[in-house]
């Protein structure tokens, strides 16, 4: 027990003037925040913040630290600060890289050691999903490659069709002015006949009516003279007529006188007369027989 004594005033000696020490130093509250799934190639981001009483601030010494997960390799890290108390720390995984957990150890340092604080922040590489990344950019360049395939065949029969198209407008657009074309011909051609025939038309018409004045003109004076030739051989005829009617009334008449006196001194009884009136009309009747039969022969002979 005396022996032990001095040992324990040692050890009590010793927490004496380590206490003071102990009380001088604070706590230096680092977190952090990050990805925690990353594939091979791509860039992994850890960011944290250092806080001295709840209020953030600018340690004095930062130090990060990157461990592999095969516990043998470590990388240092350079921190950027993007605002006071604020910072991230970037690393680029290699392809291919380690599969595993990745540590990130943050350590920090406030007015020359009176805060000090230490944080850990981890992430995941998975060679799985590393393969299962490649089969999906892999499927995604193929399908993109399709897609750029379908575009250009699209966009060839979009070309196709325009090229077709404007050889089809400027085809109608030829046969439409040839129809237009032929249409004005037609219409001239038209306007040229309507024009002709109606001088035709017009220029016989003229002719008819001067052939119809002249044929009415010249059937007029035919008429005419034929007319007056018939009137005159008509009045001839008569007036020849007349004449012989009255030579041969006058030779009956003489006759029939003749006749009368001849049988007028033989007759001395009633029915002597009657024997002379009947001979008397049988002249009579002989005459007008031959008074017809001149007047035919003179209508016969004109």
């Amino acid at each position: 027990m005396n022996k032990l004594l001095p040992i324990l005033a040692s050890v009590a000696l010793l927490l004496m003037a380590v206490a003071p020490a102990a009380a001088a130093t604070s706590n230096l509250v680092i977190t952090t925040s990050g990805g925690t799934l990353y594939f091979p190639g791509e860039n992994a981001v850890v960011y944290f913040t250092t806080t001295a009483n709840g209020v953030l601030v600018t340690p004095d010494t930062v130090s990060v630290t990157l461990y592999l997960p095969n516990n043998i390799n470590s990388f240092s890290l350079t921190p950027s600060s993007l605002s006071t108390g604020f910072y991230s720390v970037n690393y680029t995984l290699p392809n291919p890289a380690v599969m595993g957990t990745y540590a990130v150890l943050v350590t920090a340092s406030y007015q020359s050691g009176a805060y000090q604080g230490t944080a850990v922040a981890t992430f995941e590489v998975s060679q799985g999903l590393a393969t299962m990344q490649d089969n999906i950019l892999t499927a995604v360049g193929s399908v993109s490659q399709q897609v750029s395939t379908v575009e250009s065949n699209v966009l060839s029969a979009i070309t196709s069709g325009n090229a077709l198209l404007s050889s089809v407008n400027g085809s109608l657009s030829n046969s439409i002015a040839g129809v237009s074309s032929s249409v004005a011909a037609v219409q001239s051609s038209v306007t040229t006949l309507g024009n002709t025939l109606q001088n035709s038309i017009t220029s016989s018409q003229t002719a008819v009516q001067s052939s119809i004045t002249s044929l009415g003109s010249s059937l007029q004076s035919s008429l005419q003279g034929s007319i007056t030739s018939s009137q005159t051989a008509v009045t001839s005829a008569i007036s020849s007529g007349t004449s012989t009617i009255q030579s041969a009334v006058s030779a009956a008449q003489g006759a029939v006188t003749s006749a009368i006196s001849s049988a007028s001194s033989p007759l001395s009884t009633s029915a002597s007369v009657t024997n002379v009136m009947n001979y008397e009309y049988v002249l009579l009747v002989l005459v007008v027989i031959a008074i017809i039969l001149a007047i035919i022969a003179l209508v016969r002979k004109k």
